[in-house]
């Protein structure tokens, strides 16, 4: 479950911003040993020991406070807009006065016939329960937990997402870099503009040969410098981490014929920075 605490978005034109958001996210997360990330673990006394580590989409899932205590999470937002002006567009916005609920993982399929573009924006979440934080390159938090643990976080980083057409050549379709890892581009090429990638559909056809399928690969490559201060029943431990993390986010599926999109089948995966508890 996903309890929004607060929203900030911006659409449209303002797409030079990337869209933010302060939630409190409370997942489930099973599958994580120390084993995995045994360089990031710290012990504190007869405590359990902790340890910051990217995750994948549905990847990991646990119930435990810490253990669920996310620090980012980077998406993708994308939009396929239709000749006839509908849509498909996620992270869709809620009703007026509802909460937003984000998933980790988007998955579906469209008949691509009458496609009229796709756009792609990098999304991020900051995470609330928030005494003190500041939004930009450096992301700071402190947070007291209702068993009085807390926890201060201060961590900064850099993100960029590089896409290509994948059929019988690999054809470079721009790359996004930002060295504010939460908001505000840097630097574009090809199809990025303004933090935003567009590709109309008779450009992509343009780019089919023959008959056949086609992917479009969104990889993302991430880097983040975490200091950290856990305290637990009075015992505080301090510690810094680099993490790094590549992979592919998202994928768009292509079926075509002679130039003409008939299909398209979309994959899209979150990736989220999390403190996790280790027994």
């Amino acid at each position: 479950m996903v309890k929004a605490l607060s929203v900030w978005k911006e659409y449209g034109r303002e797409i030079a911003q990337s869209s933010i958001v302060a939630v409190l996210l409370v997942a489930l997360l099973s599958g994580v040993s120390y084993y995995l990330f045994p360089q990031y673990s710290s012990s504190i006394g007869p405590t359990p020991s902790f340890v910051y580590a990217w995750v994948k989409g549905n990847e990991s899932q646990t119930g435990n406070v810490y253990e669920n205590k996310t620090v980012l999470w980077k998406l993708l937002d994308f939009e396929f807009s239709f000749v006839n002006g509908s849509s498909i567009h996620e992270p869709g916005e809620g009703e007026k006065g509802e909460e937003q609920v984000i998933r980790l993982e988007y998955h579906g399929e469209l008949d691509a016939t009458d496609l009229l573009k796709i756009v792609i924006r990098q999304f991020s979440v900051i995470i609330g329960g928030v005494k003190d934080m500041t939004i930009g390159q450096v992301h700071i938090e402190t947070f007291t937990h209702e068993d009085n643990t807390t926890d201060y976080l201060e961590a900064h980083g850099n993100f960029s997402i590089s896409v290509s057409l994948r059929s019988i050549d690999v054809i470079d379709l721009g790359t996004l870099k930002l060295i504010d890892w939460v908001r505000d581009p840097s630097s574009d090429s090809g199809y990025w503009k303004n933090g935003a990638w567009t590709m109309d559909a008779d450009q992509l056809s343009s780019m089919l040969l023959g008959s056949g399928t086609a992917l479009i690969v969104f990889d993302a490559a991430v880097n983040v410098h975490v200091k950290y201060e856990i305290t637990v029943e009075g015992i505080t431990k301090t510690g810094e981490n680099d993490l790094s993390w590549e992979g592919s986010m998202g994928t768009i599926e292509i079926t075509y014929d002679l130039g003409k999109l008939l299909y398209i089948r979309y994959d899209f995966e979150s990736i989220k920075l999390q403190l996790l508890k280790v027994p």
